[in-house]
This record gives C-alpha cells, structure tokens and sequence, in this order.
C-alpha cells in the first residue's frame, strides 16, 4: 500500500501566512563537541502543514489536545479544483461519485507550486461561503487545502474558518503532493498534530495511503 507524505518540512525560507513569525531551529549541542546533538526549535501553531481546531476563531472552544487520535484519521477524496482562479463553489463537489461515510475531503487548487516563493502569499484559489456551508452539512472530520488558507488571504472575517471550525470540522493548511493521490477512488489520510496543551492550531505530519 503506497504511502504518501502531503507535508511540508520546516525549515528556513519557507513559505508563511503574511504576519507570522519565522520558525527558528536553533542548534544546542554538537556530537563532536558534546557528545550527542540537540536543537530548540521555535514557531507558531499555525506554520507549514498545520491543522485548525474552533479553539482558533472561538474563544473557549475546543482545542486539538482535547480529541482522541481516532479525530485525525479516517477515509478521504480528491478533489481537483486547479480550474478554479477565484472562489470554489459548492458545484465541485458535484465531482465525488459519494460523499456518504467520508471523513475528509482534500482540495487541490495547484497553489503549492509557489511554495518557497514570495507568490505563495498572495491570493490563489479559495473556498466560497456556499461551498463553507455545503461542507459543514456533511458529516466531515475535516477538510485539506494546498494553499495558505481556504478563506480569503485579506479576510478578517475568515467566513470559511468559522462556518467549518462551529461545525467541529477540523482545517488542514498547507498541503503538498497532492498530484500524488488517486482522484478516481478514496484514500486513507491521517493527520496527527502535534500534542500540546491548549493547541488552537498546530503543526501536522499528513501521510495518504492507498
């Protein structure tokens, strides 16, 4: 069974959202000089391949810490939405031959091919309010996007995040590879973010099996 990595790696260059803090690895002991290696590593929860819990939008809601790893894994689809220059609209979904007993739906919108490039942050493809509410009528753990946000990068209003993150459906920023992934039937994501207390958001390791 094939295994997919869909996840960015952290490192210095990489592409953030506008405003966000640059990760730092700071190295703290050498092998030759010390005996082993260790390095401090510094970002936000919202860098490279993150995932979005309500916890980010809602004040008192629910963080990623608080859900059972059971959360993070279930069946996924493909959806290819690089026609698109604007918003999505909810007619791509037209394109899924089921939606019943999905757990996660991943957009590609060919925005990953400016990663590492002053152009990633500006405004690509994104979700419509339409397709937002489409969405949050399924029963989804979550959703994925190959681009900085499904909302609009001016937005401070983030209508996607919120429509979603009320439902309890997690967002997935970020994503890479999704060239790789059959478009013609489903697939097994997991996407475990990284444990910590009160994560409003927080970087992931996204793998895709088929």
């Amino acid at each position: 069974m094939p295994i997919v990595d869909l996840t960015h790696r952290i490192a210095d260059g990489m592409s953030l959202f506008p405003g966000t803090p640059l990760p730092r690895i700071t190295p703290l002991a050498w092998p030759d000089s010390d005996g082993y290696a260790e390095k401090q590593i510094q970002l936000t929860g919202h860098t490279g391949t993150h995932m979005d819990a309500p916890a980010h939008v809602f004040s008192g809601a629910t963080t990623l810490d608080q859900w059972p790893c059971d959360r993070f894994t279930g069946s996924a689809v493909l959806v290819d939405c690089r026609d698109y220059d604007g918003p999505v609209s909810a007619d791509c979904l037209d394109r899924i031959a089921s939606l019943k007993s999905l757990d996660f739906i991943l957009f590609r919108t060919g925005w990953e091919r400016y990663w590492g490039t002053p152009h990633y942050a500006r405004q690509g493809p994104y979700l419509s309010q339409e397709l937002a509410l489409a969405l949050a009528a399924l029963p989804l753990k979550g959703i994925g996007i190959d681009a900085l946000s499904p909302d609009p990068i001016d937005s401070s209003t983030l209508p996607v995040h919120t429509t979603l993150l009320k439902h309890g459906i997690l967002l997935i920023e970020n994503l890479r590879g999704l060239d790789r992934l059959p478009s013609d039937r489903r697939f097994e994501l997991t996407a475990l973010p990284l444990l910590y207390a009160d994560s409003d958001g927080a970087p992931a390791r996204v793998i895709a099996r088929f």
